[in-house]
């Protein structure tokens, strides 16, 4: 994922917001299981599914899905 860095080697990595696919692609490459939402004013945003798409699953389903915690 391109917006994505390694703050903590292996353990805790930063990223804007991602489309849902680079979301699920960093998830499995990277074995996240957690994510923490920052965003004041989107406590759960829509996502594309890809890039330039239109926001259409929310940020909390997709980690749903993968079964990544979603704080």
């Amino acid at each position: 994922a391109k917006r994505l860095r390694e703050v903590t080697p292996g353990r805790v990595y930063r990223c804007g917001q991602l489309t849902a696919d680079g979301f699920r692609e960093a998830a499995r490459r990277y074995g996240i299981r957690t994510v923490v939402n920052l965003q004041e004013e989107a406590k759960d945003p829509f996502l594309p599914d890809a890039w330039q798409g239109r926001p259409t699953v929310r940020a909390s389903d997709v980690c749903r899905e993968l079964g990544v915690r979603y704080v």
